[in-house]
């Protein structure tokens, strides 16, 4: 939508490149806390224009903080550079919808646009996107070995 309000290509196609762009990030950021046994949640905080303030993923294991979710931490990040605890204008790109401690976070931020790969929910359905599918497929990864030493030794 351009500043009138009104549809053009031109600003559909820079939202969609945008939103793919973020997203992609997103995804290569959930790798790599996968990569480093955290659970595979990744996120990105953009500009505007595009310019990535933050990027990053899970790190509550490693750092033993109950807050080192990946939405935080970009949150964080994003803030001290812009200098402003506030981040109006700016967009959080996730790979798993928020949790409520992170929508609070978000909200306090004053992020403009939220866009989640996968529903936190999506993992006993089909996943509705290719996003969603390789946001699922990372976690589904990560927690099956652990759900395999969880299970009951048949007596």
């Amino acid at each position: 939508m351009n500043d009138q309000g009104v549809h053009d290509d031109a600003s559909d196609l820079h939202f969609l490149a945008a939103e793919q762009a973020g997203m992609l990030l997103a995804l290569l950021a959930a790798a790599d806390s996968g990569q480093r046994d955290e659970i595979p949640v990744g996120a990105i905080v953009c500009e505007p224009l595009g310019w990535v303030l933050a990027e990053t993923g899970n790190d509550s294991a490693a750092s033993h903080d109950p807050l080192g979710h990946a939405e935080i931490r970009a949150l964080r990040q994003a803030a001290q550079r812009r200098g402003n605890y506030r981040l109006p204008g700016s967009s959080l790109f996730v790979t798993l919808e928020p949790c409520v401690m992170c929508q609070a976070a978000i909200e306090l931020t004053r992020v403009e646009r939220v866009v989640f790969a996968a529903h936190r929910h999506e993992e006993e359905t089909t996943p509705s996107t290719a996003y969603a599918t390789a946001s699922l497929q990372m976690i589904r990864r990560f927690f099956a070995p652990k759900r395999e030493l969880a299970r009951p030794l048949p007596l």
